[in-house]
């Protein structure tokens, strides 16, 4: 698969390398996943809804073509998670993807929120089963009038890992969507969000915290699309990019015609811990509408001298300062993300992210 993927809806100049990221992978089969829940009533099945098969995700249009025709190659269409209509799920859904192999695999997962449904899916990927090839995984997310939908990405990765995390949704109307994502690992990382506030009064929140370390290569693309009237959308991304990592983040809030009263905001906070780290940000607001209301920014920062000095003058090395200042806050977006979550029993979830990210500073 040799495509340029993560696309910039609105391209800007080619110098500034930004538009997109060249993607060359070679997939090998299928991941292996299993799902853990207490209760049984969420149905994995083979058909693809109807609504889903249109919807684009994060990674672009090509991949997206590009992977349905892998798919039929290999006489397969992937999985779909079933809420059923008017259930509240009572415990999170976690599809843990095994690979103990050296390749490249692919997932292509649905949840199907239906109407008035509410529930918690959580996506992870973890060092114990992901130490060297990768995967390719595709999700989308059919949020039906109504519903209430949580989903939470974990990639706890190792360093000689790919990542290629391609998202998609659309959400109608009175549905809300919630998009956690918490991206540590892989040493080249392709993540991000395309999603599509179809109905009137739907709503979207993104939390992102990454930590972009050693020579990782990480982009990550997030568009927001507002279709529907009184909508509304927040995005909010924290970070750190260490030793010699390269970052690119773009940030897309897109206001169509028709959206009227539609809201929508998104911001980054980045700490840059090298001078030598490559760091791209770019929000961006594309409207098309007169009566709406969108913000955006992002905040960009290394770290404060004077603070640096009192830590160094209590004993600690100008890397133990940088480490610890990183660590914080790291630890506090990851709070913050599983905060926002609302998952009961996740205690287990937030240990292997804590625990990955003291391994990550323990390397050093």
């Amino acid at each position: 698969m040799k495509l340029d993927a993560n696309r910039f809806p609105s391209r800007t100049y080619n110098f500034l390398k930004i538009n997109e990221f060249p993607m060359d992978v070679q997939i090998k089969g299928w991941a292996n996943y299993t799902v853990n829940n207490t209760d049984s009533t969420p149905l994995l099945v083979k058909n693809i809804p109807h609504d889903a098969e249109s919807i684009d995700t994060s990674l672009g249009k090509e991949f997206d073509i590009l992977l349905d025709k892998d798919n039929k190659n290999s006489n397969s269409c992937g999985d779909t998670l079933v809420i059923p209509e008017n259930f509240v799920c009572p415990d999170f859904v976690n599809i843990k993807f095994v690979n103990a192999r050296t390749v490249v695999t692919k997932s292509d997962i649905v949840v199907h929120a239906k109407e008035n449904s509410k529930s918690t899916v959580v996506l992870s990927f973890e060092n114990a089963d992901f130490k060297e090839g990768g995967i390719v995984s595709r999700l989308r997310l059919l949020c039906e009038s109504g519903s209430n939908l949580t989903v939470v990405l974990l990639n706890l990765a190792g360093s000689n890992c790919e990542i290629y995390s391609s998202v998609g949704a659309l959400v109608k109307e009175n549905a809300s969507l919630k998009i956690i994502d918490v991206q540590l690992g892989g040493k080249i990382l392709l993540s991000g969000s395309h999603v599509v506030l179809e109905g009137r009064k739907s709503i979207f929140e993104g939390r992102t915290c990454y930590g972009a370390r050693d020579n990782q290569n990480a982009d990550i693309n997030y568009v927001v699309k507002h279709l529907g009237k009184e909508s509304e959308s927040r995005m909010n991304v924290t970070g750190f990019v260490k030793d010699n990592a390269k970052k690119t983040w773009r940030g897309t809030i897109d206001f169509v015609n028709g959206c009227r009263n539609a809201f929508a905001d998104e911001n980054e906070d980045v700490l840059l811990l090298n001078p030598e780290v490559v760091n791209k940000s770019l929000p961006i607001i594309l409207c098309d509408e007169e009566a709406v209301e969108g913000t955006h920014g992002a905040s960009i920062g290394r770290l404060n001298l004077d603070m640096l000095f009192y830590l160094q003058s209590r004993g600690l090395t100008k890397e133990q300062s940088e480490n610890m200042m990183a660590k914080g806050k790291i630890y506090a977006a990851v709070n913050n993300v599983f905060g926002l979550a609302e998952m009961e029993k996740a205690e287990s979830l937030e240990e292997s992210v804590n625990k990955y990210i003291e391994g990550i500073f323990d390397e050093n």
